[in-house]
């Protein structure tokens, strides 16, 4: 009776995999199977990829500022009195200049900016270090989607192997159900015993309805995370058995070569260090208005009317400009661009802060999550146990049925608590990757040996 004379949750495992009907074409999801399409399809990936892209794009925009501008212009004039056609730059009363009321003018210019006090190089290096932010966002939403992909593949699988065992206790106490009213109608138990079976049966049947919707849900929650269609899931999940969870239950380093890693690769403290970098460049931004400007031009234009042929002339120079007096808004915005800076260094360091305590959270919640699946394997054991000898001795006549339904009870009781349990174990690992900044699609495959498959 129940799921021990399956081998555990052998059968609650195999009821996952033909959760949506037998004879399933569909292969079951596995864990990299769904990280991998949530990384695909994931709409917080998507977005932290876009401002990437438009990081990047601000990168090849300031880099446009070491380049000379080119622009053109063309205008025709209507005047109420005649006027001249092109400058003069001299006069010869044999030759008079063309005066006419309708002129044309077009015009090439190109400019350079040769000096501007170190802005450009500022917001170059800003714009470098806000793609490098933006870049770790990307690493940093992956590390996110990857998370958010477990925990729904681990809340999945355990809701589902929850209502399969609640599903197996059904059966069985309908077996107890059908025994007990066999011997009631010879005459060899009282009719209470017979009561007390069906209100066994009734609560485990309300349990079984519960768990059911639980299994909605979660299934509802992954198809949303990792982006299946319905029918992707057809063929179930693939159960976190004792096999499966042992490949995350590894030996760790310690604390401190955790915290060192973490510092090196989580991509948060980088995310930080690169936004400080960017307001440290806008400091030299701002500064740079303090200094002149120095900018070289060079002029073609071509002047004429509706009645005269074009007359073309060129003209170049170079141009120094200073703003001697701003009312005090260059020293403002020095200000708050080192107030900004300051405000970033600090985000930094809190930023390594919250890691190294992301960290010590992580490992404390994989070391408990450990020592429960252990505790809780025990316990199965000696709760498989109880209830076997409990149903021998019922089918003995030596057994007392409260005794025999408290124990399918306490066994369905504590394998849900290890179901769930092993499902705690893949979190906390999965959670302690990414506080150390090691959590990948690539890392998951490892784990899971999903690769040598």
């Amino acid at each position: 009776m129940l799921v021990r004379r399956a081998g555990g949750l052998g059968l609650a495992a195999a009821m996952i995999l033909a959760a949506a009907g037998p004879g399933s074409a569909q292969e079951p999801v596995t864990l990299e199977s769904a990280v991998r399409a949530a990384v695909l399809t994931h709409p917080l990936l998507e977005a932290a990829r876009a401002r990437l892209d438009g990081a990047e794009a601000g990168v090849a925009e300031a880099r446009t500022d070491w380049l000379p501008t080119l622009g053109t212009q063309a205008l025709a004039t209507r005047y109420e009195e005649p006027m001249v056609v092109a400058p003069l730059h001299g006069f010869n009363p044999l030759d008079p200049p063309a005066f006419e009321r309708t002129l044309v003018q077009g015009h090439a210019v190109a400019e350079w900016t040769a000096f501007d006090g170190g802005a450009r190089a500022a917001r170059s290096a800003g714009a470098h270090a806000m793609a490098a932010a933006a870049k770790g966002g990307v690493e940093a939403a992956e590390d996110a989607v990857i998370v958010e992909a477990v925990s729904s593949y681990v809340g999945a699988s355990t809701a589902a192997a929850v209502a399969a065992a609640h599903e197996e206790l059904v059966r069985a106490l309908e077996t107890e159900r059908s025994r007990a009213a066999l011997l009631f109608e010879q005459g060899k138990i009282p009719r209470v015993a017979v009561l007390r079976s069906e209100a066994a049966l009734s609560r485990a049947r309300a349990d079984v309805e519960a768990a059911r919707e639980r299994r909605s849900v979660a299934l509802h929650r992954m198809q949303r995370v990792t982006g299946f269609p319905p029918d992707r899931l057809a063929g179930g999940l693939v159960p976190l058995t004792a096999g499966e969870t042992a490949r995350w239950r590894a030996a760790l380093p310690d604390r401190a070569a955790l915290l060192s890693a973490a510092a090196i690769t989580q991509p948060e403290i980088g995310r930080a260090a690169d936004r400080a970098a960017a307001a440290e460049s806008m400091v030299a931004a701002a500064r740079s208005a303090y200094l002149p400007r120095i900018e070289v031009a060079g002029r073609y234009s071509a002047y004429g009317s509706t009645a005269t042929s074009p007359q073309p002339e060129w003209n170049a120079g170079v141009q120094v400009s200073w703003a001697a007096f701003t009312g005090g808004a260059r020293g403002r915005a020095v200000e708050r661009a080192e107030a900004e800076a300051r405000a970033a260094r600090a985000d930094a360091a809190l930023v390594r802060r919250q890691v190294a305590d992301a960290v010590d959270l992580a490992l404390a919640s994989y070391r408990t999550a450990v020592a429960r699946v252990e505790a809780l394997e025990a316990a199965e054991a000696q709760s498989a146990e109880v209830a076997r000898i409990e149903e021998l001795a019922l089918g003995a006549g030596a057994g007392v049925q409260t005794d025999y339904l408290r124990a399918e009870a306490e066994l369905l009781q504590v394998r849900a608590a290890l179901t769930e349990a092993r499902g705690a174990v893949v979190e906390a690992r999965v959670g302690l990757a990414r506080s150390t900044g090691s959590l990948t699609v690539a890392w998951i495959s490892e784990v899971t040996g999903e690769v040598e498959r």
